[in-house]
């Protein structure tokens, strides 16, 4: 959280998982997009795309977007084109 505060970035957390393959399948089930880290894209579920964020790789840890890619909600689109914009 620290290292969003040094970017002006608040994410939102309205659940937490116990480890990485729990925060995907929240993922996979559609209730909503995780940022996880770059080694959670080596548990690859059906239906969930990964994006880079080259912006967090200075982080202890390198992150990483996670969301279901069938996931047609205009909010979704609007964060990822958002993080694209900001990140990519």
């Amino acid at each position: 959280m620290a290292h969003f505060a040094r970017l002006n970035f608040a994410p939102r957390v309205v659940q937490y998982g116990a480890d990485n393959i729990t925060i995907l399948s929240m993922v996979a089930a559609g209730l909503g997009v995780a940022i996880v880290p770059s080694a959670s894209r080596a548990h690859l579920m059906p239906g969930i795309r990964f994006m880079d964020l080259p912006e967090l790789q200075t982080c202890d840890m390198p992150l990483w977007l996670a969301w279901r890619s069938s996931n047609d909600s205009p909010a979704l689109h609007n964060l990822v084109g958002l993080t694209d914009a900001v990140f990519g």
